[in-house]
């Protein structure tokens, strides 16, 4: 079973059609790569997937289970996380605040027991930081846990967020343009973080990214779209080399 299937999906912005009949599916284990120029379709496809936005046709299954429409914060609560192109994090909390939130599908206490500061809830928000600890850790961002992310530069601000992504332990990660922004080391760096992830037996992934150089590094296959339809899909070095990709987006 997919642990995603995208089945014709339809979207249209006030008449004008976004996406038309797209469909494709994403393994357990398998990272994914939503390609194409500016305008294809490739984040309104995410904001589907993610609940943020209700396609006039298709569906969406995760995990067998239509969530077509399943509102945002219920799709997050079945396993499904992501990153956005424009950074979402608490400025004026700390690292490791901002990646407790993403915990937050897994807390059990009630407002009582919070209040009451019951031994339960101090254990279990002892093991919730130390979880989110751990997800620092392995993208290598432990000694910045305690550092306000005001403070952060651009490229550890980016894997802060995948950080808190992966906190809520998600069973698909979605990860809207994680190299935006960065320089080429910040770009090599948010690279080896996303194989670190699947190196520990990680989410499946679905990723948009322009840099070709990180599809090819990364991805096990690549879905191209152009003017909201899927053009060419496949292993990403011969999805780079059609001649309908290269006509839609590489420039000849």
């Amino acid at each position: 079973m997919s642990m995603l299937a995208v089945e014709s999906l339809c979207i249209a912005f006030g008449g004008i059609r976004a996406v038309a009949d797209v469909g494709f599916e994403v393994g357990e284990g398998e990272l994914c790569a939503l390609i194409g120029p500016n305008g294809a379709g490739k984040s309104t496809v995410l904001n589907a997937v993610s609940g943020l936005v209700r396609p006039d046709a298709g569906r969406v299954l995760f995990a067998g289970r239509d969530l077509t429409r399943t509102p945002a914060h219920r799709i997050a609560a079945l396993g499904l996380a992501r990153t956005f192109q424009n950074i979402a994090l608490f400025d004026h909390a700390s690292v490791i605040e901002n990646v407790l939130v993403g915990r937050h599908r897994h807390r059990r206490s009630g407002v009582v027991a919070d209040l009451l500061g019951l031994p339960a809830v101090k254990r279990a928000e002892r093991d919730e930081r130390d979880r989110a600890r751990a997800a620092l850790d392995s993208l290598g961002l432990g000694p910045q846990a305690e550092r306000m992310v005001a403070e952060l530069p651009w490229g550890l601000r980016k894997r802060v967020e995948l950080a808190r992504a992966l906190a809520s332990e998600p069973r698909l990660l979605l990860l809207d343009e994680p190299s935006a922004g960065l320089s080429d080391e910040e770009r090599a760096d948010m690279a080896t973080a996303i194989e670190r992830i699947r190196a520990t037996g990680g989410p499946a992934m679905l990723l948009v990214e322009h840099d070709m150089g990180m599809v090819s590094r990364l991805a096990d296959r690549a879905i191209a779209l152009d003017r909201g339809r899927v053009i060419a899909q496949g292993p990403p070095q011969a999805v780079r080399k059609d001649p309908a990709v290269i006509e839609a987006w590489l420039g000849g």
